[in-house]
C-alpha cells in the first residue's frame, strides 16, 4: 500500500511538470518543451501501468468493478489520447487541455478513498496536495514578483531612451528586448504555476465536497488574478500587445495577486497568524 501511494504522488508531480511543459509549447512554440513534456507524460503512463498491475495482481479482476479502479484507467487513457495527440499538427491546445482534465481527475481519484480503511491515507493525501498547492501558490508569487520587476524597468528604459537620455544606469539596464523577454517567461511560470496550484485546491474542495470554500473572497480573488494573465497571453498569442502594454498588463496582474495575498485576514479559511 505504501508503495502504491508513494507511486501516485510520484504521479502528480511528474503529470504536473510535464502540464508545464506543455503549457510553454502552447504559449509560445517550443519544440524542446514538448519533447520533454511528452518524455515525462510516458514516465507518467509507465507508472500508471505499474501501479495499475500491482493492484490487479493483488486484488484480482474485482478491481475492474471499482469506482477508483474505473477513473484510474480513464485517467491512463486520457495519457494515451494526449500522446497520440502530441505528434498531431496543430493539436497543442488540445493535447494541453486533455492533459489537464486528466490530472485533475487523477487528484480527485488519489482522494477518492475516503472509506476507514483508507482514511489516513486520505488525511495523508489531502494534506500532501494542500501542502503542494501552498508551494506552488508561493512560487507563483515570486514569478510574478519577478515579471513585475521587470516590467517596471523596461517601462523606466523604455521612457529614457524615448527620451534620449543616455546615463550609466540606461547602460547597465539588458536591452528591452531581453526584459522583455524576461517579462514574459516570468510570467508563463507564474501563470502555469497558480493554475495548477488552483486545480489542485478546487479538485480538493470538490473531494471533500466543500463548496462553500468556493465563495471565499480569496478565492475568488485568485481566479480573478489567474484570467487576468490568461487574457494577456490570449492578446499576445494573438500579437495585439506592444512591449509597454506587456509591461501594463505584469504590474496591473501584480497588483491584484498581492492585493489577493493581503485579503488572508479577510479569508475564511488563509488565515495565517504569526507566533514566537
Amino acid at each position: 500500500m505504501a508503495l502504491l501511494n508513494g507511486t501516485y504522488d510520484a504521479i502528480i508531480y511528474i503529470y504536473a511538470l510535464s502540464l508545464l511543459l506543455y503549457f510553454s509549447d502552447c504559449i509560445r512554440r517550443n519544440g524542446s518543451a514538448k519533447r520533454m513534456g511528452a518524455g515525462l507524460l510516458v514516465c507518467v503512463l509507465l507508472l500508471q501501468l505499474f501501479s495499475f498491475s500491482m493492484r490487479f495482481l493483488h486484488n484480482g479482476s474485482g478491481i475492474l468493478f471499482s469506482n477508483y479502479d474505473f477513473f484510474f484507467l480513464i485517467c491512463i487513457s486520457l495519457v494515451i489520447t494526449a500522446l497520440i495527440l502530441t505528434f498531431l499538427k496543430k493539436s497543442e491546445f488540445t493535447a494541453f487541455l486533455i492533459n489537464l482534465i486528466g490530472f485533475i481527475l487523477t487528484i480527485l481519484n488519489r482522494l477518492s478513498s475516503s472509506s476507514d480503511a483508507y482514511a489516513l491515507d486520505h488525511w495523508h493525501a489531502v494534506q500532501g496536495l494542500l501542502s503542494l498547492h501552498i508551494i506552488l501558490a508561493g512560487l507563483s508569487y515570486v514569478a510574478f514578483t519577478l515579471s513585475a520587476v521587470f516590467a517596471v524597468m523596461y517601462w523606466f528604459l523604455h521612457r529614457r531612451l524615448k527620451l534620449k537620455k543616455w546615463n550609466d544606469t540606461v547602460r547597465r539596464f539588458p536591452s528591452l528586448e531581453k526584459l522583455e523577454k524576461y517579462v514574459n517567461v516570468s510570467m508563463i511560470w507564474g501563470t502555469f504555476l497558480l493554475a495548477v496550484s488552483l486545480s489542485i485546491a478546487v479538485s480538493i474542495v470538490v473531494a471533500e465536497n466543500r463548496w462553500d470554500i468556493l465563495e471565499d473572497m480569496k478565492v475568488l480573488f485568485s481566479f480573478v488574478a489567474l484570467v487576468i494573465y490568461l487574457l494577456y497571453f490570449a492578446g499576445r498569442r494573438m500579437k495585439r500587445y506592444t512591449g509597454m502594454s506587456m509591461a501594463k498588463w505584469a504590474l496591473i496582474g501584480y497588483i491584484v495577486t498581492i492585493s489577493n495575498f493581503l485579503l488572508n485576514s479577510w479569508s475564511a479559511f488563509h488565515q495565517w497568524t504569526g507566533g514566537n
